[in-house]
């Protein structure tokens, strides 16, 4: 008996805890810096993603490759692979870029 109102409290407490319905989700994407694709756990939760609405914006950042111009390729391979995910799922894409945001991410949000 005591085992179920200690299972209920937990139950109360973590319903008063969580954040509920939320109005924006997103995604960040973490990516080492030579990383171009995703790993089969970024692909998992952008599915997963992807099929709760049908529009979805890309902020990007940059690579922090010293070389600007490699810098520049393996932003647009990140890119690549999440568009590939897109068009597999008839997702719509807004692409913008962040020069200001965190280097080596993709923040996956709705618009």
């Amino acid at each position: 008996m005591k085992a179920l109102w200690s299972a209920f409290a937990i139950l109360l407490l973590s319903g008063c805890v969580s954040p509920g319905n939320q109005s924006a989700q997103r995604l960040e994407l973490y990516y080492s810096q030579e990383q171009t694709t995703l790993t089969a756990r970024q692909k998992d939760d952008i599915t997963a993603l992807f099929n709760t609405a049908p529009a979805w914006t890309l902020d990007v950042a940059p690579s922090s490759h010293e070389q600007p111009f490699r810098a520049l390729l393996i932003s647009q391979q990140r890119i690549k692979a999440i568009r590939q995910l897109a068009k597999q799922h008839s997702i719509r894409l807004n692409e913008q870029y962040q020069p200001r945001q965190s280097a080596d991410t993709v923040i996956i949000r709705e618009p």
